[in-house]
């Protein structure tokens, strides 16, 4: 099965950069996973537990807040 998917990976990740498409694997649960990913030319982007685990729109809404108010602090440092 192994063998098979990672077939079928390298057929979709080579076609859609044939069509001029990004290819995003969705989740990348641990490093094994993303070590044997890493080695299939054309992906772009990985995303999954992996790196980061789900989070639900509030904790979205205060991350991209803080974020902000980060950038307005280091802008205004800078200026």
């Amino acid at each position: 099965a192994d063998s098979s998917a990672r077939t079928l990976l390298k057929g979709i990740a080579r076609l859609a950069c044939d069509l001029g498409m990004r290819v995003v694997v969705e989740g990348v649960e641990n490093k094994q996973q993303l070590k044997a990913l890493s080695k299939i030319n054309g992906i772009d982007e990985f995303q999954g537990y992996h790196f980061a685990k789900p989070i639900n729109q509030d904790e979205v809404r205060d991350l991209l807040t803080r974020d902000a108010q980060s950038r307005i602090v280091q802008i205004r440092a800078s200026a």
